[in-house]
């Protein structure tokens, strides 16, 4: 019979008894040294589980007993020696840890290996994965998942080199916080202001809110909280608000982000309008403006005398209007702007004053008559008490209220003429007349009965006769009325002007009397 040759078995192994041989036998008994036991200790192939005391004592020896019965009973016995050989063990030294993604450095202990080949059940990779020590980076799904599990396989020698020992660790792998102070802000005044922070992946009461003026937090480490702007903050118009967050342990950085806050104001008085302080009737429009406002998002306009017209728009973004005049309107109105943005309204601004003057009235009056020979000349005056020019067309003629106009360019006899008259304010007005020039078959003209002269030239008196009561205006060469007469009428009485005070020239006498009015010239000599 035959225990077996002697064999080493890595520790932590089972021995299993399959090279044992034996005949003739009525019995089997295995028996060991050591402390462990046999699966089956009477068959001739069985399995010894090893005790921990036998791997600690190295070697152990492993009897098989064979017994004959019979006339000669008979008792044999061999021996199988183990020796077991130390299993590799590992273990990954603790402590490791990636902040952000970093690669990580690692290291490993172990005894009685061959080599050390590492793992990872993460996404990440080792440049080289062997070896005592070994770096490890890892990967956006490492960063995901906040941890990578990390293994050391230590390989056995010799008889342990089919059992490797493996050893485990799980690297945390800590992602940036994410720190979002909010879109920035526009407030007004001193106004609260709401702010509405998010964070995530932080360290637990790490939350700050900081200010770069002199404002105050309802709770600077709250995410959500309110910030009440300084009397500096208003001043400057814009404020810096900082929500900054610190990274778990042991990473422990600071992430920040910023919200800037404009701070606006109701915004300033705006200076009066200003523009064409006088216009005439007919004119459709006058443009007003007033000086921009600084922190102004529009104009609100106000006319205060609502029967002249209306704005063309009520509220303008630029600082300027236009007023559309109402075409009958005439005489004073006032205007007053006011400025507005988001946090409210300025007060209404200054009066702009302005006038709508009328147009002079013109009606041409024609002496002796608007029909005369054309060997005549007709005598033309457009005197008003509100002209200030006077402008006759078409030819050319002196800008005096009256002019002499002969047939020269008639039409068939026909003749238009047109007297444009302003007044002081640049107002004008123009009224026409049509002449008519007739072919006479005599040679003296009609008797001009409205209103007689003489002596004409005059040196110191003129007679002026008429048959009704009349105002008698003398006028100089330029159409200035130079003196004012009433004539009372009394029949066969001529009116008498002394004429010597003024100096020799041309001169017209106009006569109104109801609707009737009339001018005729008059020459005074030295």
């Amino acid at each position: 019979m035959a225990a077996g040759n002697d064999t080493t078995v890595c520790a932590g192994q089972e021995v299993v008894l399959t090279s044992a041989s034996a005949s003739g036998y009525d019995d089997l008994t295995w028996t060991s040294s050591g402390s462990g036991i046999f699966s089956d200790s009477h068959s001739l192939h069985t399995t010894y589980v090893p005790s921990e005391q036998d791997y600690e004592e190295e070697t152990i020896t492993l009897t098989l007993s064979a017994t004959s019965e019979g006339i000669c009973e008979t008792t044999a016995g061999d021996h199988q020696n183990i020796t077991f050989a130390p299993a590799p063990a590992a273990s990954i030294n603790s402590g490791s840890n990636s902040c952000y993604g970093a690669a990580v450095a690692l290291s490993a202990e172990a005894q009685h290996f061959s080599s050390i080949a590492w793992s990872s059940a993460g996404s990440g990779f080792f440049p080289d994965s062997t070896g005592i020590t070994a770096i490890y980076e890892p990967s956006e799904g490492d960063l995901e998942a906040g941890a990578a599990p990390i293994m050391a396989i230590a390989a056995g020698t010799a008889a342990c080199s089919s059992f490797p020992d493996t050893a485990s660790a799980v690297i945390p792998v800590i992602a940036e916080p994410v720190v979002n102070a909010g879109e920035n802000i526009s407030s007004c005044g001193d106004d609260q202001i709401y702010l509405t922070g998010e964070a995530s992946g932080y360290n637990s009461g790490s939350i700050l809110w900081t200010t770069s003026g002199d404002g105050s937090f309802q709770n600077d480490n709250m995410l959500n909280t309110y910030y009440s702007p300084g009397d500096q903050d208003v001043e400057n118009g814009v404020v810096l608000l900082t929500l900054q967050a610190s990274s778990p342990d042991p990473c422990n950085d600071t992430f920040t982000d910023d919200v800037i806050v404009d701070i606006q104001t109701a915004p300033n008085t705006p200076d009066a309008p200003y523009g064409d302080e006088l216009v005439c009737v007919g004119e459709p429009e006058v443009v007003l403006q007033t000086n921009p406002v600084e922190n102004a998002d529009a104009y609100i306009w106000l006319l205060l005398t609502t029967n002249a017209g209306d704005f063309e728009e009520s509220v303008t973004i630029e600082p300027m209007n236009v007023l559309i005049l109402d075409d009958e309107f005439h005489g004073n109105y006032k205007v007053r702007v006011k400025a507005m943005n988001s946090c409210g309204t300025s007060d209404y601004s200054e009066y702009f004053s302005g006038s709508v003057k009328e147009n002079p009235e013109v009606d041409i009056l024609a002496s002796p008559s608007t029909e005369v020979c054309q060997e005549e000349t007709i005598l033309l005056d457009a005197t008003t008490d509100e002209g200030e020019s006077y402008h006759w067309w078409p030819g050319d003629h002196p800008a005096t209220p009256v002019t002499d106009v002969d047939s020269s360019g008639h039409n068939d006899g026909h003749k238009t003429m047109y007297a444009t008259v302003t007044d002081i304010f640049g107002c004008s007005a123009t009224d026409s007349i049509s002449l008519f020039f007739a072919v006479c078959t005599h040679n003296t003209a009609p008797e001009d009965v409205s209103f007689t002269i003489s002596p004409n030239p005059a040196k110191e008196n003129v007679s002026i006769q008429y048959h009704r009561p009349a105002r008698v205006l003398l006028l100089n060469a330029t159409g200035k009325i130079i003196k004012k007469i009433h004539y009372p009428f009394q029949e066969r009485t001529p009116l008498t002007i002394n004429v010597s005070q003024f100096r020799p020239g041309l001169y017209y006498i106009r006569l109104e009397s109801g609707s009737y009015a009339n001018v005729k010239k008059i020459i005074i000599i030295p």
